[in-house]
């Protein structure tokens, strides 16, 4: 079993475990390929809600914050069980930005998607393959919950990505995800996971606020941020715009060790940019160079919900 990060929280019953992550298909040449037909992977949708790991005493986000308005879901957990998933709307679209919504102004709305679990009646569970922990998932999700559901299964020897992309896209959901079958639960481990996304993102530390020329032309498709907002740069009433400063990003490496590899450009007023170093932004990039900078890269969000040592040289956006 792993070591537990203990955590000031509510949960009385379990400490806290960060949960396992997936590695982007970028990283790994013919990855896709190789999973084509193989029994030894499994296939499920990337759900584009907020990640959570619930108990019948608590409800945590993916770094290990308490998160409220969960009693819905909370009260269908069977006692001494530890879920692994999603929270998403029970209907309409997904969205990171509409379930934030939804937690605020009707929490009821959201529904829990389990895709693994980590504890059963009170015994950890996460050291044994992921067939077997899917199985003890199973019995313990019954079709008659309201709030809790289970994710829907693509076996690889059955599917291959090329369609299991094309369901995700009608089904309006982010990708795929593609998970080892005999694989061990692995906390805050890349190493057994892969997603595979339509478009590429990735997950960067900003590391400080670079100065600019005082005066410069902003490039359309970069964003600042006014008011708390992001805006197209492209659409703001005067395109010269003195005093920008871009923010330096980078990832962190096998060593542990934060390095810049990249700027995205004239991003916004040095006062109100400064405030963003040492967080986490998610970035849609065209691709990556080996030296790990992105190709013309454009800030999407700001994500909270992650932690600045999540973002390592293969991550990608989760």
């Amino acid at each position: 079993m792993p070591k537990a990060i203990n955590l000031t929280s509510s949960c009385g019953t379990f400490n806290f475990l960060r949960p396992q992550l997936a590695k982007g298909s970028h990283k790994g040449k013919n990855v896709l390929e190789k999973i084509a037909g193989s029994s030894l992977w499994v296939g499920e949708m990337k759900l584009d809600g907020h990640r959570m790991l619930v108990s019948s005493t608590c409800a945590w986000s993916r770094i290990g914050k308490d998160i409220a308005r969960m009693d819905h879901i909370q009260n269908e957990c069977p006692v001494g069980t530890l879920l692994d998933g999603e929270i998403l709307p029970k209907s309409g679209a997904e969205g990171s930005d509409r379930v934030s919504n939804l937690r605020a102004d009707d929490p009821t709305a959201l529904g829990f998607v389990a895709f693994d679990i980590l504890y059963h009646e009170g015994q950890y569970v996460g050291d044994l393959s992921w067939d077997k922990r899917r199985a003890i998932l199973e019995s313990a999700i019954n079709e008659s919950m309201e709030h809790i559901s289970l994710s829907q299964l693509y076996y690889m020897n059955e599917w291959n990505t090329e369609r299991l992309m094309e369901i995700a896209s009608d089904r309006g959901h982010e990708g795929i995800m593609l998970k080892k079958v005999e694989a061990p639960y692995k906390a805050n481990s890349r190493s057994a996971w892969v997603k595979h996304k339509f478009t590429d993102t990735h997950d960067v530390v900003i590391v400080d606020a670079n100065a600019k020329p005082s005066e410069g032309r902003v490039r359309p498709g970069e964003v600042y941020r006014q008011d708390g907002k992001l805006y197209p740069a492209g659409l703001h009433t005067d395109p010269w715009i003195k005093g920008y400063v871009g923010l330096n990003y980078g990832f962190y490496d096998e060593s542990g060790k934060l390095r810049i590899v990249g700027s995205l450009g004239e991003t916004g007023p040095r006062e109100d940019m400064e405030q963003y170093v040492g967080q986490v932004a998610e970035i849609k990039a065209y691709g990556q160079y080996p030296t790990g900078a992105l190709r013309h890269p454009v800030l999407e969000r700001w994500r909270e919900d992650k932690l600045p040592e999540d973002c390592t040289f293969d991550s990608g956006a989760v």
